[in-house]
């Protein structure tokens, strides 16, 4: 699983041949939550409501780079 991105204690991992729809998953910590990219969809949350708003922000910020590197890791989706 390909850490794409670190900021703010966040690491934000996209697995390789991974299912649609396309997705990260964000840890801080311990912590963890699975967000859809493209529409900031929550799916899996271990995450305090106050780190999930901070990773919220995060994919936000960097979706598109984000959705490209999903089809760069996982080209086939």
């Amino acid at each position: 699983m390909p850490t794409v991105l670190r900021e703010w204690g966040f690491e934000v991992r996209i697995l390789t041949r991974d299912h649609e729809p396309m997705h990260v998953h964000v840890k801080h910590g311990g912590e963890s939550v699975v967000i859809n990219i493209e529409d900031l969809k929550l799916r899996r949350v271990y995450m305090s409501d106050r780190l999930v708003k901070k990773a919220l922000a995060l994919v936000e910020e960097h979706r598109e780079f984000l959705l490209a590197e999903w089809r760069r890791i996982d080209p086939i989706s």
